[in-house]
């Protein structure tokens, strides 16, 4: 029977805002401070980036574990010349889900 009173019951849902996982196209590693790094981790928001590896056309040239982002030099330390580049970028959200994207960069100097 309905009796007027009203029934309410809490319920505490650990709910974390949807990562958002944005990749730059394009970056300029000119030293002028604007779009210097190709930096995943700094446009994207409630993830964690682990793994970023950057390819040209022979091979590897950056890969770090996200704790560094790449400054378009080779893994000698030398200038990377224009042109595009091919990455995959690995993250984790806060559900530790994995999060993986691949795709091209377009390097410009």
């Amino acid at each position: 029977a309905h009796d007027g009173t009203k029934v309410s019951s809490q319920k505490l849902i650990k709910a974390f805002k949807q990562a958002e996982f944005f990749i730059p196209n394009v970056f300029t590693p000119n030293g002028d401070g604007q779009n210097d790094l190709f930096d995943p981790q700094e446009k994207s928001s409630n993830l964690q980036v682990t793994k970023i590896i950057v390819l040209d056309d022979k091979g590897k040239v950056f890969e770090s574990q996200g704790e560094k982002s790449w400054d378009g030099n080779d893994l000698l330390g030398n200038p990377c010349p224009a042109g595009n580049y091919y990455y995959m970028v690995r993250a984790l959200d806060r559900n530790h889900q994995i999060m993986e994207k691949t795709g091209s960069i377009r390097l410009i100097r």
